[in-house]
């Protein structure tokens, strides 16, 4: 069953100080206000001000503040609260992001980022994260892990291969059998194969469960 993220934490309310800071910040150029995000607000306080900025202005900055702050801004965030932002923001920044929480462990913060992106943003994720393990970390998190699944089947079946033995080593039993249901014989074979054989024959219990025929599994 797919989790939604985790409730963000709590982040300061606007008080009069903090809409003077929004009223002004237009006006306030990157080299000062950069420095002033990082030093003086902080994450915590960050968040409130990209909830209230619009994503054109909240760009540049969020552009030139490291990965792993940005990080830990989206801890007091829910995603949809910075729609705007997600729509204007690069590949590659969202990328950087989604590493930098990768490797905090927070699948699940990244899964409810993910889950805005459309079909061929969250493909060229997956080809330029590379990072098969980590797909199939975020993979269960998601709204809807069908999205992935469906795009996954479009890979090489090197790639296949890859993420199947990622889904067995995290446990997603039953990740690894939906993407092989779709594919043709011939292609479920080279994934199957390319498992050991207990998580081959786990795998093939859950294809099973799902009256999907496997293809003939070769012995090891």
């Amino acid at each position: 069953m797919a989790r939604s993220a985790p409730t963000p934490k709590p982040r300061p309310a606007v008080g009069p100080l903090f809409r003077i800071l929004l009223a002004t910040q237009r006006f306030v150029p990157l080299f000062i206000k950069v420095p002033f995000v990082t030093h003086v607000l902080g994450p915590r306080r960050t968040a409130t001000l990209a909830v209230h900025t619009p994503g054109p202005v909240m760009l540049p900055v969020t552009q030139r503040l490291a990965p792993a702050f940005n990080a830990e801004v989206t801890r007091y965030l829910a995603p949809k609260e910075i729609r705007d932002l997600l729509d204007h923001m690069p590949n590659d920044v969202w990328i950087a992001i989604a590493r930098a929480l990768m490797d905090k462990g927070e699948f699940e913060i990244t899964a409810g980022f993910a889950d805005l992106l459309t079909e061929n943003e969250i493909r060229a994720f997956i080809v330029t994260l590379n990072d098969p393990e980590g797909v199939m970390n975020i993979a269960p998190h998601l709204e809807n892990p069908e999205r992935v699944v469906n795009i996954a089947r479009r890979f090489s079946n090197t790639y296949l291969v890859r993420l199947g033995q990622a889904a067995c080593a995290g446990g997603h039993y039953d990740i690894a059998a939906r993407v092989c249901t779709g594919l043709s014989a011939d292609r479920q074979q080279i994934v199957l194969d390319g498992l050991n054989p207990a998580d081959r024959e786990k795998v093939l219990t859950h294809l099973a469960a799902s009256n999907t025929p496997p293809a003939q599994s070769h012995s090891a």
